[in-house]
């Protein structure tokens, strides 16, 4: 194992023998319902067990392999297991930097993470959706984010064999990131980019090595956060789009 690696998964694995202590139990219980909500989970054929080894440079004890089916077609994913608490952290931390006046914040934020990503963290794999219609269509994910692949947007059954191979190619044969908005909620490149000075963050994804630095940056920010109570992914989300949040509306992309 490279030095930078051993040196990440020594510091993720320091800090996360700190528990995490949420301002709110009711706050704890909220994100754990969400969470536990999550198709993928909550309906999971194998029982999501833990990968217990290094997964694409995520730490094996927090990564479930889940096998599913929605309608007609079976897929599985890779997911990190975030503990609530964790999660409540970030949002009242969140909350407090950015929306300190609005008392609906903490409920506002998880319910935009519901609706964009059922508070599911795909590390890798194909998350079957249904945006337009009722029919499910695959979606390939890999750090949080929806990656170019042939088989977006179709409702093809690929084998199991053929996802899990897909799933656990490297970071390095990523092509592409169509929206590159990371889970839980749409955190952008130029989102991060405009709140994080003492990172190399590209403001746009229009080249591979830009994209993959973004992937870089998305795995490195959220293994971080894991062992502390302040997301900057998040932050720098809800520093984005203070007037839609303030109104009570989760925001598209564009929305300020």
């Amino acid at each position: 194992m490279a030095v930078g690696k051993l040196l990440l998964s020594v510091g993720v694995a320091l800090l996360l023998t700190t528990p995490a202590r949420a301002q709110s139990a009711e706050h704890v219980a909220a994100v754990k319902a969400a969470q536990g909500a999550a198709f993928m989970r909550a309906n999971a054929a194998n029982g999501c067990p833990l990968v217990g080894e290094d997964f694409l440079g995520w730490p094996g004890n927090l990564v479930r392999r889940c096998e599913y089916a929605r309608g007609d077609l079976a897929a599985v994913v890779y997911v990190l297991d975030i503990e609530p608490e964790r999660v409540a952290q970030w949002i009242e931390a969140g909350c407090a930097e950015n929306l300190p006046d609005v008392a609906a914040c903490f409920n506002r934020i998880l319910g935009c993470g519901v609706q964009y990503s059922s508070m599911a963290f795909p590390v890798s794999g194909n998350v079957l959706e249904n945006k337009n219609d009722t029919s499910f269509k695959n979606t390939f994910f890999r750090n949080g984010m929806t990656i170019a692949s042939p088989h977006n947007g179709k409702s093809d059954q690929i084998s199991i064999e053929e996802q899990d191979k897909l799933a656990r190619a490297p970071d390095a044969e990523i092509s592409g990131l169509p929206t590159g908005a990371a889970r839980y909620w749409r955190t952008l490149a130029r989102h991060l980019a405009a709140k994080a000075m003492d990172i190399d963050v590209p403001s746009e994804l229009n080249t591979k090595e830009r994209r993959q630095r973004w992937l870089d940056v998305v795995k490195s920010e959220t293994l971080a956060a894991l062992g502390r109570p302040t997301n900057r992914l998040l932050n720098a989300w809800m520093a984005a789009h203070p007037i839609t949040l303030r109104s009570g509306d989760c925001p598209d992309d564009r929305d300020p």
